[in-house]
């Protein structure tokens, strides 16, 4: 018998085949059944070897492929922990406590470390005490320097109210950037897009406590699972209470002193913040 050429991009099992059933090495095929060969992804896949199935490409770590049929990879921002590679797709592909597209959620009693952007084990006792213990720390050195400086800093700051004003002024346009800053990247990441590139993206992660999300800060989901619509109607509840709130103090102090509600300091005070509230309420869209 005449022994004949394989056709372009197949080949044989081994030598003696009868016919020529399996693609050469970085080609695939979609079935068991298909009579074509397609070109692997350049990146992103182990497709050195000859018959190379779809549902089985193996995956190299640090990427994602979504389901067995799925011909394209793409690269996992939280990088090789995230994604394990391999011939798994979707959450099986995902390291321990990682889940959903791209690996980029955490599983249950899982949360996000917007620091080394990792997911953390909420049983390691880090969930929300971390930064609580934090900010109160702070909370407590800068009451007993206050308490201890009460007439040195009130006199300095008495001499000095309108740089103090201007420099409050800058410093806040400088957070309410910041935050816009950090939640276009937030956005565009839970989007489907990429973050921020290397080193900039780890500042950002770092500086992301001036958004100001209690959430994230806190890690509420190791205490309640939660949502958008949860921690909406929270963040809209507790802005209206403060704003409750800061109209009544701007009536009682003004039945007292005089002036306007409107140009009360209390009322003042409540436009800043939702000045400074409302662009971490949009990243949770």
């Amino acid at each position: 018998e005449q022994c004949d050429p394989c056709p372009d991009r197949f080949t044989t099992t081994d030598k003696g085949s009868a016919s020529c059933d399996v693609c050469q090495a970085n080609y695939y095929m979609r079935n068991r059944t298909s009579v074509e060969c397609h070109p692997c992804p350049e990146v992103g896949v182990r497709c050195g070897t000859v018959g190379n199935q779809l549902a089985a490409l193996r995956v190299e770590p640090g990427y994602f492929r979504a389901a067995p049929g799925a011909e394209t990879v793409y690269p996992c921002e939280l990088g090789e922990e995230a994604c394990l590679g391999g011939n798994l797709t979707g959450d099986a592909s995902c390291g321990q406590g990682y889940e959903g597209i791209m690996c980029s959620s955490c599983e249950t009693d899982f949360y996000m470390d917007s620091f080394s952007m990792t997911c953390r084990d909420c049983t390691d006792g880090a969930g929300g005490v971390a930064p609580l213990l934090v900010l109160v720390a702070i909370a407590v050195i800068v009451g007993v320097v206050v308490a201890f400086n009460y007439t040195y800093l009130k006199n300095y700051f008495e001499g000095r109210m309108e740089q103090l004003f201007m420099h409050m002024n800058q410093g806040t346009m400088m957070m309410v950037t910041w935050q816009i800053v950090s939640g276009l990247s937030q956005a565009h990441s839970f989007r489907g897009g990429s973050s921020y590139p290397a080193p900039f993206r780890y500042f950002v992660n770092v500086l992301e406590v001036f958004m100001f999300d209690v959430f994230v800060m806190f890690h509420t989901e190791c205490i309640a699972k939660t949502n958008y619509a949860h921690k909406l109607a929270v963040s809209l509840g507790v802005v209206m209470s403060f704003g409750v709130l800061a109209v009544a103090i701007g009536a009682a102090t003004t039945a007292f002193w005089g002036g306007t509600v409107v140009r009360s300091s209390s009322v003042k005070n409540y436009v800043v913040l939702i000045y400074l509230v409302l662009p971490m309420m949009s990243t949770m869209a």
